[in-house]
């Protein structure tokens, strides 16, 4: 008995130093997994009954003051104190996993292939705010193409597509497309033989993909570019495209850019960041024993987003599972599919990235300038506007809006004031 007394007494003086220790990342690995100790307690909190809870397991001081490779990567901004703003669950919460179809996320799920045979995921949700004519015929279309940082999935967007759904205030009809950019989400199947993520191969990806969405049907549309970070890189670049954009009046496919909205980067603090990024690397686990301690990263150390409702659609697209020779995730199911013996891995490797970060986010400003068309500027920060942009926006050419409580992820962290603020962005500069 005492034997087994003084052994518990080790094994929580090693919680306690591995709480207190100096690195960034104490509790977490490369190889995933996360030290939890067992009790008996049970708790209620405001994720629901906990069977058991891990109240160790806090960041560390040195975490607000260590910008995590998500946020690094996507603007170069140091995420909040993640204990005062969004404590992570606790370990033993139950967090369940949403798929892409459930009840007001995406209505169809499609996949567009090129010439090199090279797969890509396109979500689409259709229909949303029609107000027919006195014909029954609806009088235009309003076509959002939401494009989603790095390692993020087109399953970021799916808060901001449920809650445009609910408060759609819009005149006209309303289609959504999120795509999976290569190496992201579903979009795998060029995974295995490359690893090519230079913006000129992803802008020439989402034109093949438009193109062919856009030639499936004969309306005119009006189209507003939607990018988050890395996304927002390929937007801004997408913009200057004139072969995208028609102005004939005999062609029968009318698509005209109507807007430009940038999420949270801006090229001057992005590169400054660019120095510490590979060290960051260090820092991020590679695996994660369950689905739950993936969760747990996702919301605390990773700071990926500080909503659970957003984390259980958005982040299991950032995962799969390995079994018995196949790759599973939680796209296509409700069920919670974990293997013990498999852990949990990235789909898109942070780490064959890294030679294409200063390629993103240099001459940004000015492509995103440069976009004849309208054009907003949504951060989480008012320190963020280099020169170029400090001076455009006292000039009125664009419109710039911050979300002081947010993180990096506007649309995940915030989705009811994000969308308002595309809503009015719609009602002002494109549906008018």
């Amino acid at each position: 008995m005492e034997m087994m007394e003084d052994e518990e007494r080790r094994e929580d003086s090693h919680v306690d130093a591995s709480s207190t220790a100096k690195t960034p990342n104490p509790n977490w690995t490369r190889f995933g997994g996360l030290h939890q100790p067992k009790t008996s307690a049970t708790k209620t909190s405001r994720l629901g009954t906990l069977r058991e809870e891990d109240s160790t397991l806090t960041p560390t001081s040195t975490l607000s003051d260590i910008p995590t490779i998500t946020n690094a990567i996507n603007g170069g901004k140091p995420p909040r104190n993640a204990s005062a703003d969004m404590p992570p669950p606790p370990a033993r919460a139950i967090i369940t996993p949403e798929v892409w179809n459930d009840d007001g996320y995406f209505d169809e799920k499609i996949t567009v292939e090129n010439e090199r045979e090279e797969a890509f995921c396109v979500y689409r949700a259709a229909d949303i705010g029609i107000i027919p004519d006195g014909d029954g015929k609806t009088v235009t279309t309003t076509t959002l193409v939401c494009l989603h940082g790095c390692p993020y999935s087109s399953l970021s967007w799916a808060p901001f597509v449920k809650e445009f759904r609910n408060k759609c205030k819009t005149q006209t009809k309303v289609e959504i497309y999120a795509i999976d950019l290569r190496h992201h989400g579903e979009s795998i199947s060029m995974r295995d033989g490359g690893s090519d993520f230079s913006l000129g191969r992803m802008v020439e990806d989402v034109a093949m993909i438009l193109k062919h969405l856009f030639s499936q049907t004969e309306i005119d549309r009006k189209c507003v570019l939607i990018g988050h970070s890395m996304g927002a890189s390929v937007a801004s670049s997408l913009a200057l495209r004139e072969d995208m954009w028609t102005k004939n009046v005999n062609d029968k496919n009318k698509t005209s850019l109507a807007g430009l909205i940038v999420v949270d980067v801006v090229e001057g603090s992005a590169l400054k960041a660019l120095p510490m990024m590979s060290l960051q690397l260090l820092n991020r686990p590679t695996s994660f024993r369950t689905m739950r301690d993936a969760f747990r990263w996702c919301l605390g150390f990773g700071g990926s987003t500080k909503s659970v409702e957003s984390a259980r659609i958005s982040f299991p697209s950032q995962l799969h599972q390995k079994s018995e020779g196949n790759s599973s995730s939680f796209s296509d199911s409700n069920s919670e599919r974990e293997d013990a013996s498999s852990p949990f891995t990235f789909r898109c490797d942070v780490v064959k990235t890294e030679p294409y970060w200063k390629e993103w986010y240099l001459g940004m400003s000015e492509r995103f300038l440069s976009a004849k068309t309208s054009k907003a500027l949504l951060l989480a920060g008012t320190d963020r506007l280099d020169t170029p942009l400090t001076i455009a926006q006292m000039q009125g050419k664009f419109q710039m809006v911050v979300f002081p409580n947010s993180g990096h992820a506007i649309q995940e962290d915030e989705p009811e004031k994000f969308t308002q603020v595309v809503q009015d962005f719609l009602t002002r500069y494109v549906q008018n």
